[in-house]
C-alpha cells in the first residue's frame, strides 16, 4: 500500500512539476488546508531539479510526525530527490535531516548501486547502432501494411518535390 501511494504521488508531482507553476501550487495547497494537497505540493517542488524546498519539508515533517504513513510518504520523496538531483552538500544534509534520512546511509546505497544500474552513463555511446535500426525495421511496426504504406507515401511525396 505505502509503494503504491509513494508512486502515486511522486507521479502527481513530475506531472504537476513546474517552475512557471510554483505560486499556484502554493496557492491551491495552502487554501485547501489539507496534508494532502501539502504532500503534492512538495512532491511537485522536489520533482523539479535544482530546488529543494527544505523549509517546507520541514514544516510539513513537523506536521505530519505523529502520522507514520504520511511521514515515510515525505521520505520517500525526499529520498528520491536526494537520489535524483543534485545538490550542495550543505542543502543535501538539511533536507535529509528535515525528514530524519542519513546522509551517510543514503550515500552508501548509492555507491552499492552504481555497479547495478542498468541506464548507461553521459560517455557511454550505443555499440551497435546499426543492428538497432535494423532491429527496428523488422519490428512489428514496420512490417504494419498501414505503416508502410503511409512510408510510400511520404517517399513518393518526398521525391515529388525534389
Amino acid at each position: 500500500m505505502g509503494a503504491i501511494a509513494d508512486s502515486f504521488f511522486s507521479r502527481q508531482g513530475e506531472i504537476i512539476g513546474s517552475a512557471k507553476l510554483i505560486e499556484t501550487i502554493d496557492k491551491v495547497a495552502t487554501s485547501s488546508g489539507e496534508v494532502t494537497y501539502q504532500i503534492v505540493g512538495v512532491a511537485s517542488k522536489l520533482s523539479i531539479p535544482n530546488h529543494a524546498p527544505t523549509e517546507e519539508v520541514k514544516k510539513l515533517a513537523d506536521t505530519l510526525i505523529k502520522n507514520f504513513f504520511g511521514y515515510n510518504l515525505l521520505q520517500g520523496l525526499v529520498a528520491r530527490h536526494l537520489y535524483m538531483f543534485e545538490l550542495p552538500v550543505q542543502e543535501r544534509n538539511s533536507l535529509a535531516s528535515a525528514v530524519g534520512i542519513s546522509v551517510r546511509d543514503q550515500r552508501n546505497i548509492e555507491m552499492r548501486s552504481m555497479a547495478t544500474k542498468k541506464l548507461p552513463g553521459k560517455l557511454a555511446h550505443p555499440r551497435h547502432a546499426k543492428s538497432l535500426i535494423v532491429k527496428m525495421r523488422d519490428s512489428f511496426n514496420m512490417n504494419n501494411p498501414v505503416v508502410k504504406g503511409l512510408e510510400e507515401r511520404y517517399q513518393t511525396k518526398a521525391k515529388k518535390k525534389k
